[in-house]
């Protein structure tokens, strides 16, 4: 059978980096394929070059059997291979089907209502102004209704024009009203002793090849494929307002309105809770049925093994192994992936608890809605443990991190770090008390893009020794210190000089992680710190936060993995709707016992429940 889709020994290079070294794929019809690789083995880029972003240096892309070559996506599209990204490709503030529109905002049926438009009022009005019955009338309707036929013409065509398709029409019906005007001057049949051809040519130009938006044609098209394939979305919905999950399946129907026969799905349950990353798979079983291709960029083993046909490893830019579920293991793939065996389970000792390092007591915040999303909260961590904060996302624990950090203020109660009352301070003294901060956007709240390594790992304290000499950065402390981060934390990067937004995400992670554990910090806020990394990276992040802990620190953990909750936790509360619904030691806590907290089952419900069975 001959592929979907095939790379064959694509290489690409960009400066100082090898991102693919001869890489080769395919992809059979109906085939879930998952990608697995570190951080910066070069998946994404490969992905990129698949789907027309860049151009490969060396190697052949074929659609069914067939070479092609992409100028842009556009060209990848046409071909039928869409692409979710990682970060949404959407615009906030526009509805779903705004947002499918986007780029093929034009329907034939919005071309031939243009070109009928123009034609009336350029046939009715036309003849009214030449005088009706006279020659003039009748040669003015004929005129714009072929004009009108004539731009309706060009479009259906697909013709490609030099200028927009409303400034070629606008301009094509002056220059047909000019010389009507001229002719009509000249034998002195001019209804007017104003020029009234040249501005009625233009609107008849400007009518016939303007773009009239059927939004309700595309939105029963969105309802057709929800329901087709499981996908539920509501059309006139603002995408803004969408949860992350219902945001993604818009980006899947908007690649399946494309006609996408090859979809690819780049670190797609990364922002997503278990539950949301569940109905995905299922979705991506539904599209798999139907014949949809898919390529799955992951790094979460547990889910590699659950969805895929077959599994591609690359690492440093390299194929270097295949295999299918059935032959693979966590432990397998994991080595291979990081060319060494990882442990996936964190070793740490028994946790030294001392005095409290944060307090927390009846905290109220606000969402951005103006909700309230921390609801009475209370709650301390001490020096020498980690806390985890367990909950589906969006239940106030990324409020809980962000009013802790002074990121956002809060409505009433107390925080105390280090028994100082910091709950209207700014940022910087929560920072200069020992606060280090792994926030959950690395992008928003973590670094700054425009600017290089070395600048981004002395962001907490760039204005203080041995960073800055009076108003002036020391160069010479900053390079040293960069250079000694980049090598202890493994930061993957051709040069400390190299942009920080041009890193893959595992090591802009590793910059944040790297940047605040250096400071040695007493009270640490960890928000989803192994979001989308690596299985060697994750385990790297892991035992930095033990040793942080191991050195004395307090540990907030907000993480929306129970795996790493439960793995990397001494304690462990759960939130649900802003509030805490139970605290216990980890040594006591089970996955049911927490899934209940998580759905907001009361401890006192949960024990009704098993009196009655």
């Amino acid at each position: 059978m001959t592929p979907v889709i095939e790379a064959r020994s694509i290489t690409k290079r960009f400066p100082g980096v090898l991102a693919n070294d001869e890489v080769s794929i395919s992809l059979e019809r109906g085939e879930i394929l998952a990608l697995l690789g570190e951080n910066g083995a070069g998946k994404s880029t490969l992905m990129n070059v698949l789907y027309g972003l860049y151009k490969p240096d060396e190697g052949q892309i074929l659609i069914n059997g067939t070479p092609v070559t992409f100028h842009d996506p556009r060209d990848a599209i046409k071909s039928g291979i869409g692409m979710v990204h990682q970060h949404f490709m959407l615009i906030p503030v526009m509805t779903v089907t705004e947002n499918m529109m986007l780029g093929e905002e034009l329907t034939k049926g919005s071309a031939y209502i243009s070109a009928a438009i123009a034609a009336v009022v350029g046939g009715v009005i036309g003849y009214m102004l030449g005088g009706p019955g006279a020659p003039q009338g009748i040669m003015a309707a004929v005129i714009w209704v072929l004009l009108s036929a004539a731009l309706l013409g060009i479009q259906l065509a697909g013709i490609k024009l030099p200028l927009s398709r409303t400034l070629f029409g606008t301009l094509a019906g002056l220059v047909v009203g000019v010389i009507f005007e001229l002719v009509s001057q000249s034998t002195g049949q001019a209804p007017f002793d104003f020029p009234i051809w040249i501005p009625f040519g233009v609107l008849i130009g400007l009518l016939a090849s303007v773009r009239w938006l059927d939004t309700a044609l595309v939105a029963n098209r969105i309802r057709k494929l929800s329901s087709e394939y499981g996908l539920e979305v509501d059309p006139n919905a603002i995408v803004g307002d969408l949860q992350v999950g219902a945001q993604q399946r818009v980006e899947i129907i908007k690649a399946l309105y494309r006609d996408a026969e090859v979809l690819i799905l780049d670190e797609p349950t990364a922002v997503l809770t278990p539950q949301e990353a569940d109905d995905l798979f299922e979705v991506m079983r539904r599209l798999a049925a139907r014949g949809v291709s898919i390529i799955f960029i992951t790094h979460k083993l547990r889910e590699v093994l659950a969805i895929a046909d077959r599994i591609i490893v690359l690492r440093r830019g390299q194929v270097v192994g295949s295999a299918t579920p059935a032959e693979a293991t966590r432990e397998s793939l994991a080595q291979m992936m990081v060319g060494r065996e990882v442990l996936l389970q964190v070793r740490k000792k028994e946790a030294q608890p001392a005095e409290p390092v944060l307090e927390i007591h009846d905290l109220v915040a606000l969402d951005d809605r103006g909700h309230r999303a921390v609801n009475g909260v209370s709650f301390n961590v001490r020096s020498g443990e980690i806390v985890g904060v367990a909950g589906v996302q969006g239940n106030g624990q990324t409020e809980l991190a962000e009013v802790v950090t002074r990121l956002r203020e809060a409505k009433s109660g107390h925080i105390r770090i280090l028994g100082e009352d910091v709950t209207h301070d700014p940022p910087r003294e929560v920072t200069h008390l020992g606060t280090g901060h792994i926030p959950e956007d690395r992008h928003r709240h973590g670094l700054v893009l425009a600017y290089p390594v070395a600048d981004n790992l002395i962001l907490s304290d760039y204005y203080r020794d041995p960073f800055s000499q009076g108003i002036l950065l020391n160069e010479p402390s900053i390079v040293e210190n960069a250079k000694y981060l980049v090598d202890q934390y493994d930061i993957r990067t051709p040069s400390i000089f190299t942009l920080v937004s041009t890193l893959s995400g595992g090591n802009q992670q590793k910059v944040i992680v790297a940047r605040e554990l250096a400071r040695q910090p007493r009270l640490l806020v960890a928000n989803q710190p192994t979001r989308g990394l690596d299985v060697g990276s994750i385990e790297f992040i892991h035992n930095q936060i033990v040793a942080a802990r191991d050195s004395g620190a307090g540990v907030l953990l907000v993480s929306a993995e129970l795996d790493e909750i439960m793995s990397l936790s001494d304690r462990i509360i759960v939130m649900y709707q802003g509030r805490v619904m139970g605290s216990m030691p980890v040594a006591e806590a089970t996955r049911e016992q927490l899934g209940l907290l998580m759905a907001g089952v009361e401890a006192e419900s949960r024990s009704a429940v098993h009196a009655a069975a």
